[in-house]
């Protein structure tokens, strides 16, 4: 009796003492559905799907000048990099003067466009300028009763800190008051030189003795031509001698810049454009509305007709500029005294030949003979 007694209790005890296996925290559990459901086999415990949204857009640039029938393309970047949809959208403000596709901007015709951007609601601009293509003809002009000369397509440009000569893109283009930033380290360009400075171009003393000798600019442009400084006598014949002289230069807006042009010497006058000749009176405030007034695109017919047009760029002292778009100085290669230099200047009613210190900041326009 003892004994089953003792074998009742033990069987009892047994029952009592929880397994392994009776743990809450293993056992599976039901979802709403009925389903049995074991968390520990779950990846995204929430079954929620992670979402990076974009915090960022920029371009790598916000200004871009091109001419008419070129292309560029834009980078956009995105952040974060791992941003769950990092599409970028391209749209142009006005399609008629810019189009864009991937970031590819193509120049359609003169005028300003707007290049944006889009990736999740960020966006970044880009605002486009387009230029008409220098469509200028080198015509024959005469200098000389024997010599004849070619103009260069624009005016004389230096990158100083690049060290990189050039011709400006469009006759009618001028640095302006940048030229203040004349320095061997300055990044970008200045076509406002002293007097002989093909050697030493960021040269801004106004000290007449650094002036002393003529280096001339032409011997920097290296495009198989011979370029050179045009002489006083040969601005004079050009002007007043050769043949029907008065009637092949005039004062003129071309694309809203103030300048003079010149008229080669067998000149057609294009279908669809005007011209009037001569020199306005000194002073005579009435002649600014009868100048000869040309848009960007009838400039295009009179340059492919060999027209030269050389813009109001003022002039530089030291590192200040005056008078740009109101007066124009081009220099000579001919030495006056120990401390000028010929040149042509023309303000908004008159032009003559006449000196001025070497040390002054003129434009430079080259020719090249036949």
């Amino acid at each position: 009796m003892k004994k089953l007694l003792f074998y009742s209790l033990f069987a009892l005890t047994l029952l009592a003492v929880p397994s392994c296996g009776d743990d809450d925290e293993d056992e599976p559990t039901n979802t709403p559905n009925g389903m049995p459901h074991n968390p520990s086999n779950d990846t995204n415990p929430s079954n929620e799907t992670t979402t990076i949204a974009v915090s960022g857009l920029t371009l790598d640039k916000e200004t871009v000048t091109l001419e008419e029938g070129t292309t560029f393309t834009l980078t956009a970047t995105v952040t974060p990099d791992n941003a769950t949809d990092n599409t970028v959208t391209w749209t142009s403000s006005d399609a008629a003067v810019a189009t864009v596709s991937d970031g590819k901007v193509t120049a359609v015709k003169s005028g300003e466009a707007t290049i944006t951007a889009k990736s999740g609601d960020k966006t970044a601009e880009c605002k486009v300028t387009v230029k008409p293509l220098n469509l200028f003809v080198a015509k024959a002009f005469s200098v000389s009763e024997t010599k004849q000369v070619y103009f260069s397509s624009g005016n004389l440009q230096y990158h100083c800190k690049n060290k990189e000569w050039r011709f400006a893109p469009l006759q009618y283009d001028r640095i302006g008051d940048d030229n203040a930033n004349i320095s061997d380290d300055y990044d970008g360009y200045i076509d406002l030189f002293g007097w002989g400075t093909g050697d030493n171009p960021t040269l801004a003393s106004k000290s007449y003795a650094d002036y002393a000798t003529f280096t001339d600019w032409g011997d920097n442009i290296k495009d198989g031509n011979v370029w050179q400084s045009i002489t006083f006598d040969e601005w004079l014949y050009l002007i007043h001698e050769r043949e029907n002289a008065l009637e092949k230069y005039c004062f003129a807006e071309v694309a809203g810049v103030q300048g003079v042009i010149f008229l080669p010497d067998d000149w057609v006058l294009p279908e669809g454009v005007s011209f009037n000749c001569g020199v306005a009176f000194y002073w005579d405030e009435e002649t600014f509305k009868t100048k000869n007034n040309y848009s960007a695109e009838d400039w295009q017919k009179m340059e492919s007709a060999g027209a030269v047009f050389l813009p109001a760029a003022g002039f530089r002292w030291g590192t200040t500029v005056y008078y740009v778009g109101n007066h124009g100085y081009y220099w000579s290669s001919t030495v006056c005294d120990t401390e000028s230099a010929r040149e042509l200047d023309f303000g908004s009613d008159d032009m003559g030949i006449g000196y001025r210190d070497r040390c002054d900041g003129f434009s430079v326009r080259l020719v090249r003979s036949l």
